[in-house]
C-alpha cells in the first residue's frame, strides 16, 4: 500500500476490527502495518521486524538493525475494547471528527506513530528508533508489554505513549495503581421461611463492602485520590433459601501504596471471609523535572501557542510497567470522546498537530543522543 495521509491510515486501521479478544484480527491489523512500513520505508531491509507472540497476543517491535537499545520507542497498542456492532467498524468523518471504534483509543496514535517512524527512517536508516505495537493493553497488559520487558528484556531510553484521556495540552505526571480482588464472604444457608436458623452470606458480604467504604474519602470527585468500586455480586441458589456464599469484586485504584495495605489488613484480619488478588500494578508517577517531559513540554507549546501542563489521571496505562524497568514515559493525547462507545471520535486538527509535535520530538531526542 503507497503512502496515505494520516486520516487515510487511521481510516485504514479502524475498519480492522482488532478487539483484544480476536487474536486473529489483532495479527491482521499487525500484518498490515508491516506491509505499509515496508511499502513506504526506503530501506526496510535495514530494519528487523520482531513479531512477539505470547498467549495468543501478537506483539511487533520495528527498529534498525544492531539497535539492540532504541534512544527512542513509539508505543502504541492496536487492540480495542469490543464493540457492541460491526457498524463502528466503518469510519465516518464530520465536522472535523473521525468517528470510529478505537479512532481515539488508541488508532489515532498507532497512526501517528507509523508516520513519523516513516519519516524519520527515511532521513537516516540508522536511527536510534523503535515503533512498539502490543496486542493486549485493554485487557492489562500482561501478553503485551509486560512479556516484552521481563521475559524479552526489552529496553529503551525514553518511551513516547499517546494514550492519555486528555489532549495535547496536557502531560500526565500520575496516574493510579490498580487491584482487583475477589472476596468470597461465607455464611449458613437455611429455608428462606427459616432465616433465623442459617447466616445469610449476603449480609456478612454489606457488612464487609460498608466497612471497606469507611477507608475512602467521599471528598471532590475531581481530586486525586484512591477510589473504590463493587463491580459484580454473586450469591443465592434459589429464591426462597438463605444463602450460605457471597461473591464480590472489588475495583480499587490507588494514588498510594498504603491504601492496598489497609485494605488487605482488613480482610485478613476478618472472618468468615476468602479473598484473592487478582490483578495489582502500581500506580504511575514521574516527576515533572524529568529531561524528556521538560523537552517535549517545550515543543508542545511552541506548535499549540498555548500552555501545555502537568497532571494526573484518574485511569491507567501501559505506562506503569515501564516505570517498573525506571523507563521514562511522555504520556500525553489526542482530543477525543466516548471512549469505548458506540460515537468514539478523535479530533482531526489534534491529530495534525500531535504529529507535527512527535515529529519535533523525535529530531530533537536522536540529536542529543
Amino acid at each position: 500500500m503507497k503512502r496515505l495521509k494520516t486520516q487515510e491510515l487511521l481510516v485504514e486501521l479502524i475498519k480492522i476490527p482488532s478487539e483484544s479478544a480476536n487474536p486473529k484480527q489483532v495479527k491482521r491489523a499487525i500484518n498490515f502495518i508491516i506491509d505499509y512500513l515496508k511499502e513506504n520505508i526506503q530501506d526496510h531491509s535495514s530494519l528487523e521486524f520482531l513479531e512477539f507472540d505470547c498467549k495468543e497476543c501478537h506483539n511487533l517491535v520495528v527498529r534498525p538493525k544492531g539497535i539492540s537499545k532504541s534512544k527512542l520507542t513509539l508505543y502504541s497498542h492496536i487492540d480495542v475494547v469490543k464493540a457492541d456492532n460491526i457498524e463502528q467498524y466503518t469510519p465516518i468523518i464530520k465536522d472535523d471528527k473521525i468517528y470510529g471504534r478505537g479512532s481515539g483509543d488508541m488508532k489515532s496514535g498507532t497512526a501517528i506513530e507509523i508516520q513519523t517512524f516513516i519519516d524519520q527512517l527515511n532521513i537516516n536508516p540508522n536511527s536510534s528508533l523503535a515503533l512498539m505495537i502490543v496486542g493486549d493493553e485493554e485487557i492489562g497488559g500482561m501478553n503485551g508489554i509486560r512479556y516484552l520487558l521481563a521475559e524479552k528484556e526489552y529496553r529503551t531510553d525514553c518511551v513516547y505513549m499517546p494514550d492519555s484521556g486528555s489532549g495535547l495540552d496536557t502531560i500526565i505526571t500520575e496516574q493510579k495503581g490498580i487491584l482487583f480482588i475477589k472476596v468470597t464472604a461465607k455464611g449458613v444457608a437455611s429455608h428462606g421461611s427459616r432465616p433465623h436458623e442459617g447466616k445469610n452470606a449476603i449480609l456478612k458480604a454489606f457488612e464487609v463492602i460498608n466497612k471497606l467504604y469507611t477507608f475512602f474519602e467521599e471528598s471532590d470527585p475531581t481530586k486525586y485520590r484512591s477510589t473504590i468500586n463493587i463491580s459484580q455480586i454473586i450469591s443465592g441458589k434459589s429464591f426462597n433459601s438463605v444463602p450460605d456464599s457471597c461473591e464480590f469484586t472489588i475495583d480499587i485504584r490507588f494514588t498510594e501504596i498504603s491504601k492496598v495495605n489497609q485494605i488487605l489488613k482488613f480482610l485478613e484480619s476478618s472472618n468468615d471471609l476468602k479473598f484473592e488478588t487478582l490483578l495489582f500494578d502500581k500506580n504511575f508517577h514521574i516527576e515533572k523535572e524529568n529531561t524528556y517531559l521538560q523537552q517535549y513540554q517545550k515543543i508542545a507549546k511552541s506548535t499549540l501557542e498555548s500552555d501545555v501542563k502537568f497532571k494526573f489521571e484518574h485511569g491507567g496505562s501501559d505506562g506503569r510497567f515501564f516505570q517498573n524497568y525506571q523507563i521514562p514515559c511522555v504520556i500525553t493525547g489526542i482530543k477525543k470522546g466516548n471512549t469505548h462507545g458506540e460515537n468514539e471520535w478523535v479530533d482531526t486538527e489534534e491529530l495534525a498537530l500531535a504529529e507535527s509535535i512527535l515529529k519535533d520530538f523525535i529530531t530533537q531526542t536522536l540529536e542529543k543522543s
